[in-house]
């Protein structure tokens, strides 16, 4: 569901894919990614960025969001800095999958793909997680002194080397 509501006329509504952070602020709203966008893209709906890399590059300051387009995304994330938001912009949550990188050679995780610290948040919505493989806690995420939340995810094929097969949080919430 998409409403028509966008307050501050930058194109972005309240509920559309990512949300609009700041409906009173027009230059607060998510960055989008699409795994089969050409690389010049702005991070626009019509013209999204290719990597989740250049997406992190090109964050808002207020609005701290990206948005999955359908697909695959290989990523390994320590996140110090705030909070960040990934959302993924398929009907259902099988639609966006993202894995740690894969070795090429064996064809298997070596770490987990997210590490959140510092007091940090991280807000993961309508995607799934696959494939982690850490020595230690968290297969998939590990939080430590942090902040996660999960909402419509699928967390899915996951080791960990101790406790939380796919999620392990400290000190956290």
């Amino acid at each position: 569901f998409v409403d028509d509501i966008d307050n501050d006329l930058d194109g972005y509504s309240p509920c559309a894919l990512g949300g609009d952070c700041d409906d009173n602020d027009r230059d607060a709203f998510p960055v989008v990614v699409d795994a089969e966008a050409l690389e010049e893209g702005d991070g626009t709906v019509d013209s999204p960025f290719a990597t989740v890399e250049t997406a992190m590059d090109n964050l808002d300051e207020i609005c701290r969001t990206i948005v999955l387009m359908p697909g695959t995304y290989p990523m390994q994330l320590d996140w110090t800095d705030g909070e960040i938001q990934f959302n993924g912009g398929g009907n259902r949550p099988s639609a966006v999958t993202v894995t740690p990188p894969i070795d090429e050679e064996t064809g298997v995780a070596s770490d987990r793909i997210f590490e959140v610290s510092g007091g940090s948040t991280l807000r993961l919505q309508n995607l799934t997680l696959a494939q982690g493989n850490a020595s230690a806690d968290g297969g998939l995420i590990r939080a430590l002194g942090a902040d996660v939340g999960l909402s419509y995810v699928i967390a899915r094929d996951a080791i960990s080397g101790g406790d939380g097969g796919a999620v392990a949080i400290s000190s956290g919430r």
